[in-house]
């Protein structure tokens, strides 16, 4: 089991950046989304390296990643797993590379809609809306399955053939319960396709450890083949090799 002491507590806020640089450029992360996972038990929160230079010091084991909630002050921690250590990543950081940290949410105490910040050292981003459906009680609701004219694919033995211009998502079983997640090893060739968003959703809203899905939507913006990659793992783990999917992208 997992320990999370002292992940909601009334303390003063870690102090502020300085302004004028953004905090994107500064400390070379984006933020790409935060939403309730597992039941609502955990935060999670995913970032995109733009700058691994930049970013690598975020990466230090003695940095406490902690998620306020901007509604009631009360701040959350990363839990801590017995042999494997803190749920976030210590790796050195790669450009490119989508991360993922997973904040303890005792009694689901963030809910969607709820204004959070982020404070990961002296990186902060604030005013994040976390998303979901809470009047549902539907977390990390699915935005991709649900797009118009978005045709998804999870044959990884055949090429996936698209005409410019068209958007298309990838499918992939996964089960954010145990803490695995998927993350992209190679984006491809980004003038033929670029990435538009990942979400997750899960398959059996009302039983609790229920996997899921998650769908990585991408842009076809030229003519050309590439192929994107994506492993299968706990982002925390040290040097644990996942399982990995691939896929040719034709884009006609």
């Amino acid at each position: 089991m997992w320990s999370a002491s002292n992940s909601v507590a009334q303390s003063d806020k870690p102090a502020v950046s300085s302004p004028g640089q953004s905090m994107d450029e500064k400390w070379g992360i984006k933020p790409l989304s935060i939403r309730p996972t597992a039941e609502g038990f955990f935060i999670d929160f995913r970032y995109r390296i733009v700058d691994e230079e930049k970013a690598a010091p975020l990466f230090s084991p003695t940095i406490k990643p902690l998620l306020i909630d901007e509604n009631t002050g009360a701040i959350m921690a990363v839990p801590t797993v017995p042999k494997v250590g803190s749920m976030r990543s210590t790796r050195k950081p790669i450009t490119g590379r989508d991360y993922v940290i997973l904040f303890a949410n005792p009694n689901n105490h963030i809910k969607p809609g709820h204004k959070v910040t982020v404070v990961i050292g002296n990186y902060r981003a604030e005013h994040l809306i976390v998303e979901g459906d809470e009047s549902s009680g539907t977390y990390g609701k699915q935005k991709a399955t649900g797009k118009r004219g978005v045709q998804m694919f999870t044959d990884q033995s055949r090429p996936i053939e698209v005409k410019k211009g068209m958007e298309f998502g990838i499918l992939l079983e996964a089960n954010h319960t145990t803490g695995y997640c998927w993350e992209i090893l190679d984006g491809g060739d980004k003038n033929i396709v670029e990435l538009v968003e990942s979400d997750y959703k899960v398959t059996d809203e009302g039983k609790v450890g229920s996997g899921g899905r998650e769908v990585w939507t991408f842009r076809a913006k030229s003519p050309g083949k590439t192929r994107i990659s994506f492993r299968y793992a706990r982002a925390w783990e040290k040097d644990v090799d996942g399982k990995t999917a691939s896929f040719e992208i034709v884009v006609q």
